[in-house]
């Protein structure tokens, strides 16, 4: 499949006695994947080496199904439940029921690890439910503060899977700031002092730090 940053591909090819000619594009099957749209340009070139093109879009699909999810709220308060709307649908929108959905909710931290820092998970939450006609719904609870992500995921008949996501937030989170830790400049002869400072700032409703 193509990402975004791909340069994409050329091929070369010539026309048949009724002058058409196809390429047939092949997709891999990714773990996680999303809608792509692609597109497809033809150049052809007359005896008169004159060049004439074409273009045409094409929009894949990583499943039969697609599934989308809502909440009433983008922030909540320290343990009050995030509650999620959920449905399934078909290609066309349609809603599908009887379809097993599986969400996730987890909140997102910073770690600094074999130094660098990054983005990993913790009290992961996981809800199953079977779609229906109208919105079904999972709850989280949120014991605590900080940016939560709450990814939905289908598979259709034919073991391909899809997913929505997005972040909402909790209030009562921590940030800890940490000072630079290199030693400063001194004169020739002397050792420089390492110094590390830590200051806990806490994010309340209404608040704003900086």
């Amino acid at each position: 499949g193509f990402e975004a940053s791909d340069p994409g591909q050329t091929f070369t090819g010539k026309t048949d006695a009724s002058g058409n000619h196809y390429l047939q594009m092949d997709f891999e099957a990714k773990e996680e994947t999303r809608p792509q749209s692609i597109v497809a340009e033809a150049v052809v070139m007359d005896v008169n080496r004159q060049a004439w093109a074409g273009s045409t879009t094409l929009m894949v699909h990583p499943a039969e199904i697609y599934v989308g999810l809502r909440s009433d709220k983008y922030f909540v308060e320290k343990n009050e439940p995030l509650k999620i709307d959920l449905i399934a649908t078909d290609l066309d929108g349609n809603a599908v029921p009887n379809q097993s959905i599986e969400v996730t909710a987890g909140r997102i931290v910073w770690k600094y690890q074999k130094g660098e820092w990054i983005e990993i998970f913790e009290n992961v939450q996981t809800c199953r439910v079977n779609s229906k006609e109208e919105p079904v719904q999972c709850s989280f609870e949120t014991p605590f503060g900080g940016k939560y992500q709450i990814k939905a995921t289908v598979t259709d008949e034919n073991g391909r899977k899809n997913y929505s996501q997005f972040d909402r937030w909790v209030s009562g989170a921590y940030i800890r700031l940490i000072a630079d830790t290199q030693p400063s400049p001194q004169p020739s002869g002397r050792k420089g002092i390492v110094t590390a400072t830590a200051l806990n700032v806490r994010a309340r409703p209404g608040v704003s730090t900086t």
